[in-house]
């Protein structure tokens, strides 16, 4: 599927780009994996991609990212396929998935997975997964420093996410 081969491209590109070294290159590609299973009691549904913990086995509770890409004509809202499915494949593999993003290429959605006040799972909304350190500062407000140029399959996604905007958040991003 071109879409989830454009998406796992972003993601790892994403991911380098914040130290920028082959080495990294390298050791993200090992810790991605693309149509995984995540067991769910006698259900097996599969995650498009996930990314795994640093140095860890590839097993569901190391799996700390996961991504879901679905068609254009999938709604978030969706019973079946929308963020209610991204939210039940994060907490059947437990307290180490502490984030999702689901696409449709028309809409993006990042969620974080943290226990709140309550000692009970919450999924916040956020505008970005982090870059590979983990680090969530850059997230809402990226510095000039961090920025990279948009060619090929990320200008393609840049653009398609700038066009699903409208005016009034186009300004916001700016």
């Amino acid at each position: 599927m071109r879409w989830m081969k454009l998406v796992l491209n972003f993601i790892t590109t994403k991911m380098v780009n914040s130290i920028g070294s082959m080495a990294l290159l390298l050791n993200m590609q090992t810790r991605i994996g693309v149509e995984v299973t995540i067991p769910m009691g006698s259900r097996k549904p599969r995650a498009d991609i996930v990314v795994y913990l640093k140095d860890m086995p590839h097993i569901p509770e190391n799996i700390n990212i996961i991504v879901e890409c679905k068609k254009e004509s999938v709604s978030p809202s969706d019973k079946n396929d929308g963020i209610a499915q991204l939210k039940s494949y994060m907490n059947a593999c437990g307290a180490n998935c502490e984030w999702g993003l689901w696409t449709n290429k028309k809409q993006r959605i990042v969620l974080r997975k943290i226990i709140n006040t309550e000692n009970k799972w919450e999924f916040i909304e956020f505008n970005d997964i982090p870059d590979v350190t983990g680090n969530t500062d850059d997230i809402d407000r990226p510095k000039r420093n961090k920025l990279t140029k948009a060619d090929g399959d990320n200008l393609f996604l840049a653009f398609s996410f700038m066009s699903s905007l409208t005016f009034p958040q186009i300004l916001c991003i700016t």
